[in-house]
């Protein structure tokens, strides 16, 4: 009976283990787009005669994302989505959403000096990269929404007037 317990037991855990695994691939790959494909279609929709200066907003994450990482996704979608409607019509702002884990996105950890999951703020002036900023402090205003929207919104505001 011993021996045939300790089977069954295996069988579940290995069982337990496969289906977690399974359910971290499916759930990592689920809804991701290409950062290629936001700004191919931020582009197209931006309207002629439209500037030539963009925010970039980007929220960078990994294969593996924790409720803390979508929760910083989320509130920074909330930011912009909310304060930059009407720039992220006429291509003013972009949100752009890269998993820096994927084999063309890892440029992306030199480049803005990565150490984890991050919200980034890039200015494009005519497709050119003038400068940008990491928003370190959205990991400290996580549980705070209303901190974590107000810090995102007024340094991408600040980021739009040049002053920040």
């Amino acid at each position: 009976m011993n021996g045939k317990l300790r089977t069954a037991m295996t069988a579940v855990l290995v069982a337990f283990v496969v289906a977690s695994v399974a359910h971290l691939v499916w759930d990592g790959t689920r809804g991701r787009v290409s950062p290629t494909q936001n700004a191919t279609a931020a582009h197209a929709a931006r309207p002629v005669g439209g500037t030539d200066r963009t925010l970039v907003v980007y929220y960078f994450h990994g294969n593996t994302r924790c409720w803390t990482c979508r929760t910083i996704e989320a509130l920074t979608k909330e930011a912009v989505e909310t304060a930059f409607a009407t720039e992220l019509e006429t291509g003013e702002v972009e949100m752009r959403v890269v998993n820096v884990e994927d084999p063309g996105n890892r440029h992306f950890v030199d480049d803005y000096q990565l150490a984890t999951r991050s919200v980034v703020l890039v200015d494009l002036v005519g497709g050119r990269e003038e400068r940008w900023q990491r928003l370190d402090d959205v990991w400290r205003l996580v549980n705070d929404r209303a901190s974590f929207i107000d810090y995102v919104v007024g340094n991408a505001r600040g980021f739009l007037k040049g002053t920040s």
